[in-house]
């Protein structure tokens, strides 16, 4: 309903505007694209990665590349029946399989180096993690120890892993991969159990890897064309939507302020 009785829209991005004029529910007149809004600070992404990567005190070597991957962490069974949720949208066998197939990149590609945000602490005993998740970041493991994965807490800022990776990897069709698309970089919805044959709109196919060979064929290409140079935002979503809203409170007011003074008649 809230998008039905609304003069405007405003969205993140061209995909969700193309969803909002096929399905024809909203009665704005106007639909206008402002950037990603998550809760943080959008300017991370008016960088280029090379330059967040530099800016957050990440070096690196020449040659490298970083992929950062995003965790959604579903509810334990005890904790759904408590408060009456039902099946998980992201069961634990999608991220136990989307972590294996993480790994399986990892192990695939050596120029690669793993951005991991978590999205909740590891110590919230109300969620299940995925085993494959506590092996990569495992301190005694081999990755770990050449360097190659860096974890992020649990509550950063979340523009901050995807503005420092190159490309953006998480389950369909989560806010990060989501905010990076927006902001012209490669995104990727991994699908690792083949389950997603359709999006609305059509358009958000294309982000999609139908499990691991396609997600590291996805990869390949991407390493040899050389494609990881992203783009940056050209606003900041937040000072955009203040604008707008602004705009929008001013002129409201200027039409209650006319309708007053036409009711009350000329100043005496």
């Amino acid at each position: 309903r809230s998008i039905a009785a609304v003069r405007e829209a405003w969205e993140w991005g061209s995909e969700i505007a193309e969803w909002l004029n096929a399905r024809k529910i909203s009665s704005a007149s106007a639909i206008r694209i402002i950037g990603p809004v998550m809760c943080g600070d959008a300017r991370w992404l008016q960088k280029t990665p090379r330059e967040a990567r530099a800016a957050y005190g990440i070096s690196g070597r020449a040659g490298q590349r970083y992929i950062a991957a995003f965790d959604v962490p579903p509810v334990t069974r005890s904790m759904r029946l408590e408060i009456g949720h039902g099946p998980s949208t992201y069961p634990i066998e999608m991220l136990e399989q989307f972590f294996s197939d993480i790994e399986a990149l990892l192990e695939r590609f050596p120029q690669l180096v793993l951005i991991l945000k978590p999205k909740r602490s590891f110590g919230d005993s109300r969620l299940e993690f995925a085993e494959g998740m506590r092996r990569l970041v495992d301190p005694d493991s081999a990755l770990m120890s050449q360097g190659r994965i860096i974890i992020c807490e649990h509550n950063i800022d979340p523009y901050i892993p995807v503005a420092l990776a190159d490309i953006g990897v998480g389950v369909p069709f989560t806010s990060p991969v989501t905010t990076a698309i927006a902001a012209g970089r490669c995104g990727i919805y991994h699908d690792p159990l083949r389950r997603i044959n359709y999006a609305r709109p059509s358009s958000l196919m294309g982000h999609v890897t139908h499990g691991r060979d396609d997600l590291l064929e996805r990869i390949a290409q991407a390493l040899g064309e050389d494609r990881f140079q992203a783009g940056r935002i050209p606003l900041d979503p937040a000072e955009t939507f203040a604008s707008l809203l602004h705009d929008q409170t001013t002129a409201d007011a200027a039409t209650v302020t006319s309708g007053i003074d036409r009711r009350n008649g000329p100043a005496a």
